[in-house]
Formats: structure tokens, sequence, C-alpha cells
């Protein structure tokens, strides 16, 4: 026959083999839950600002940059701000080439490009003709 005693104990067990299975449920729904991972990338990002010898910012100019390796060329216009960014560039090294329409071109080599970073460089063009170039080795 079942005492009272008996029914207690059935009764607490069975209130913690609930709490216990609620408690498991709400652990494997948390593990499960997609979360945003920060994965890093394979690619690399250029950025930097455009300027003129009097540190004024340079809007739309052009900035063109060569993979030195392959050859994959990628062209972009500075902002109003003189800013300009290229992202998903694959890893190498880089050579760099700005124009500015009454400024003179400016050109830089050897711009390291590292997956996950971002690589700034920034250029400073002098006033002149559009026909002078100047080269610089990074």
């Amino acid at each position: 026959m079942i005492t009272a005693r008996h029914r207690s104990a059935v009764l607490k067990l069975r209130t913690r083999i609930v709490l216990l299975s609620s408690l498991l449920l709400f652990f494997c729904v948390v593990a499960a839950t997609p979360r945003r991972i920060h994965a890093q990338t394979s690619k690399g990002i250029l950025a930097g600002v455009i300027r003129d010898s009097t540190g004024a910012s340079l809007p739309n100019a052009t900035i063109v940059i060569t993979n030195e390796d392959t050859g994959e060329t990628r062209t972009v216009t500075s902002s109003d701000t003189g800013s300009y960014r290229v992202e998903a560039i694959n890893p190498g090294s880089y050579k760099i080439h700005v124009t500015q329409t009454g400024f003179s071109p400016v050109d830089v080599q050897h711009i390291k490009v590292l997956p996950s970073v971002v690589t700034t460089y920034d250029a400073a063009l002098p006033i002149g003709e559009s026909t002078a170039s100047i080269t610089v080795e990074a």
C-alpha cells in the first residue's frame, strides 16, 4: 500500500525530474541558437585620405590600385572628404596611382595588404602639371 510519505517522495522525485528536464531543454536551445561570430576573412582592405600639399582634402581624386603579382586592378574615387576605401582585396603587394585634375599624379609601390587588416595609405598630391609624376617606394 502507498503511504502518504511514499506519495510525497514520488511527487518530489517527479518535480525534480521535470525541473532537470526543463533545464536540460533550456541549455540545448541556448546551445543550438546561432550567434553572430566575428570570423576572420581572407581578404584585406586598403583605405586612406587624398590631400593636396597644404593638407586640404581632395574630393573626386581617382585612385587605381594594382596587385603587383596578378595585375588585378581596382579603381575608386575619393569622397567629398578625400577619403577612399577599397574592400575585399586579395592579400599581396600593391601599387597605387592617384590622380586629380590640376595636380601631379602620385605613384607608390610595394604596399602590403594583409588578410583581415585595414592597410592605410594617405597621399599628398602636389600642385602641378598632370604630365609630371611622383613615384614613392614603400
